[in-house]
């Protein structure tokens, strides 16, 4: 068995180390791939045909294994018999990592239509659950849409692995940004969130000013929103923490007497996505909501690639 110069350029083998046997070849192929590849050339060789092909892993001289597409050419006498053959080993490993990389892109792709379709029809059952005006219910189901498709941008700019939380703000704010950076004041350490943390964060931040826009603090001319954040690095594992706070708008004499749809979508959104906690308080001069969660829920990159 003869080999060309390539055998040493493309996968590092000097001369005198390779044999010129069938059985060096063979013992080279992946142990997972050997037995099929041994059945699958002698099944030609054996047979009447003149033309194999097959592709295996073979290892490298560095230990590593490449991906191969062998395709051979049988030479046989006048009885049929063979007599010689003539192939070349094609390195097709980029092409599979490509085509695996595609595979798990389009998992991907799978699982982030599945989550968002299911966020959206949740979003419209609980806006037009009981809806008692119909218009005012297309506007909240729209404009909470419109956020979610701005945290969508957001991801889609970094490619779905890591959103800066000042862009997610902004972004779930930039409807209400006329009030002005006097009215919303926010600051916090640069902090990248995973994908579902991003999403979830952003329609939190949605409806905590709609809901401030129409009774709170951005609801007349004087209220202000602080919105804060920071990483407590106690216990086990640090946790982030993020506190929207209102003051200036109209006083809250009384506790509400029912939970809104905002509240539930804060607490489904945040809390039941990324293992957090909410707790809104409605002290006389205005609401106090805050979202804790480990630090580690909140940058995952989801390293369970849909299946």
């Amino acid at each position: 068995m003869l080999w060309n110069e390539a055998l040493q350029v493309a996968h590092g083998y000097a001369p005198d180390a390779v044999e010129p046997t069938g059985d060096w070849w063979i013992s080279h192929i992946h142990p997972d791939d050997r037995a099929r590849i041994d059945a699958s050339i002698h099944a030609v060789i054996d047979g009447t045909g003149t033309v194999w092909s097959d592709e295996y892993r073979f290892l490298r001289a560095d230990g590593s294994y490449a991906d191969i597409l062998d395709r051979g050419s049988v030479i046989r006498d006048a009885q049929g018999k063979a007599t010689r053959m003539i192939g070349a080993m094609l390195d097709i490993t980029e092409r599979k990592q490509a085509e695996e990389q595609q595979r798990l892109l389009t998992g991907e792709l799978q699982h982030r239509v599945k989550n968002t379709l299911a966020m959206v029809q949740a979003i419209a059952s609980q806006t037009l659950r009981g809806a008692a005006d119909i218009d005012e219910a297309r506007e909240a189901f729209a404009a909470r849409l419109i956020s979610l498709g701005r945290a969508h941008d957001i991801l889609t700019q970094a490619s779905w692995k890591a959103a800066p939380i000042m862009e997610v703000v902004q972004g779930a704010l930039s409807v209400h940004a006329q009030a002005g950076p006097a009215r919303i004041r926010v600051s916090g350490p640069n902090v990248l969130l995973g994908a579902k943390s991003a999403l979830s964060l952003a329609l939190a931040l949605h409806e905590l000013a709609t809901n401030a826009a129409k009774y709170g603090a951005l609801s007349n001319e004087s209220g202000i929103v602080e919105l804060r954040w920071h990483i407590v690095h106690e216990g086990e594992a640090p946790r982030f923490c993020l506190t929207w706070s209102e003051q200036g708008g109209p006083p809250i004499l009384a506790q509400p007497a029912r939970r809104g749809f905002g509240s539930r979508l804060i607490e489904r959104s945040f809390a039941a996505e990324v293992g957090g906690e909410v707790r809104q308080t409605y002290a006389p001069t205005g609401l106090i909501c805050r979202l804790e969660a480990p630090l580690a829920s909140m940058q995952e990159q989801r390293s369970e690639i849909a299946a």
